[in-house]
């Protein structure tokens, strides 16, 4: 997307332990949590490609 400043990469989390206090939101829901969150981020992107272009 032509955005030279944000590194991809893939990340592994092996045998990490998070204690309960540390939990946001609901166990096992993460996914859900990151997906509710994709379409503004990539409504601000559009906006920005429209600002450069």
């Amino acid at each position: 997307m032509g955005l030279k400043a944000s590194d991809t990469a893939e990340l592994f989390f092996s045998d990490v332990h998070i204690p309960a206090s540390g939990l946001i939101g609901e166990e096992d829901r993460g996914l859900e949590y990151a997906k509710a969150v994709l379409p503004e981020g990539r409504l601000g992107l559009g906006a920005a490609a429209v600002v450069v272009a």
